[in-house]
């Protein structure tokens, strides 16, 4: 399979574009070369100012999963206290390709601040559904724009159906997306990771970049609803209590990665346990947004993950995906049919994350 792919042209970063994120100005990075009718800013000065480049973009969790092998790895040294700037940040900015080559001295070279401003101010002519890849250094820039002109028309009865399926206790939830997103995936490499904010994604994204990770990347938009658990502590604007049950709904994404080695496919899941799971209130050290059940399926087995029956409900140009406890599977269908019985059912077989395996059966983590 090929490896030259356009780029994430579609991307989430997009997303903030709805939240309001992609806003204000971003904050000027001036090269003491350049300056030269001001004074030499101080080192910290400089290390407010990359810190803020990194708080800008949406990027503030990530420093601190920063460790020793990833900035030698990016040929980023790590500095003492009174020189450049946190090298964290600076891991962070190299990972996502806002500043390239080595950085051995106390401050940045002409080129490498003409580089950071150029990137902050960079403009992506985005194409919704491209392809993409984690070495792309547009990556996190493209992630900026046009996520509003992806989001589809959703089918207003298919959602209200799908509703009542919750409401009368016959499925915990579904995701409804458009049909044949990512068909021509390599279903062995590909791994599908689900959330609601794009903050997240973004910093998912510069994650995986941090830690070295390769891998071709699709975003998915999803419209989805599920019964939220009790032990998980926190409510959003789209929960209802209804029939004694509170429900969750929300618009989401899917980040579909297609991985080219089985190494970094296998990195992925600790990846997410250490970095993106919620396993106690206030938790810190994870990218912001965690949940205490990440939402992680794989299309064929892999060790990591446990297998669990999708059924699949047509509603024309769109699909619905309920997961299930396989014992369970016959009889849900069958309930299924008793209130839809004019519509296309099928299922086929999905490997989900532990965490996400446990929400199936009533556990909140």
């Amino acid at each position: 399979m090929s490896n030259s792919y356009s780029f994430l042209r579609t991307s989430v970063f997009a997303l903030f574009a709805l939240a309001g994120c992609a806003q204000s100005k971003p904050p000027q990075i001036v090269s003491p070369q350049s300056a030269s009718s001001a004074a030499q800013p101080t080192p910290l000065a400089l290390t407010s100012q990359f810190t803020s480049v990194v708080t800008q973009l949406n990027l503030g969790a990530v420093p601190q999963t920063a460790m020793t092998d990833d900035m030698h790895r990016l040929g980023v040294n790590i500095f003492q206290a009174d020189t450049l700037s946190d090298p964290a940040n600076l891991a962070v900015l190299k990972a996502i390709g806002a500043i390239s080559g080595e950085i051995n001295q106390s401050k940045l070279s002409e080129s490498q601040y003409q580089q950071l401003s150029q990137y902050q101010h960079s403009i992506a002519n985005i194409t919704p559904w491209d392809l993409g890849d984690l070495n792309d250094n547009r990556l996190q820039m493209a992630f900026i724009q046009h996520w509003a002109f992806t989001i589809p028309e959703w089918p207003d009865s298919a959602i209200e159906t799908l509703n009542q399926l919750i409401r009368s206790h016959v499925i915990s939830g579904y995701n409804l997306q458009p049909k044949n997103t990512y068909a021509d995936f390599e279903p062995a490499q590909t791994l599908l990771y689900g959330h609601s904010d794009p903050v997240h994604a973004q910093q998912l994204l510069a994650l995986l970049q941090l830690k070295g990770i390769q891998a071709r990347v699709r975003l998915k938009p999803k419209q989805s609803a599920f019964e939220v658990r009790d032990g998980w502590q926190d409510s959003s604007e789209g929960d209802r209590i209804q029939d004694n049950t509170e429900i969750r709904y929300s618009k989401e994404y899917d980040l579909v990665f297609e991985f080219n080695q089985r190494q970094m496919q296998d990195a992925f899941l600790p990846l997410i346990q250490q970095y993106a799971k919620k396993d106690q209130e206030n938790q810190t050290g994870l990218i912001d947004h965690s949940w205490w059940q990440p939402f992680i399926r794989g299309l064929a087995p892999a060790p990591a993950l446990q297998q669990v029956q999708a059924i699949l409900i047509d509603f024309n140009e769109f699909e619905a995906v309920i997961l299930v406890n396989p014992a369970k599977v016959d009889a849900t269908i069958s309930a299924i049919q008793a209130q839809l019985p004019n519509q296309t059912l099928s299922k086929r077989q999905l490997w989900v994350n532990p965490a996400f395996y446990r929400y199936l059966y009533g556990d909140f983590k």
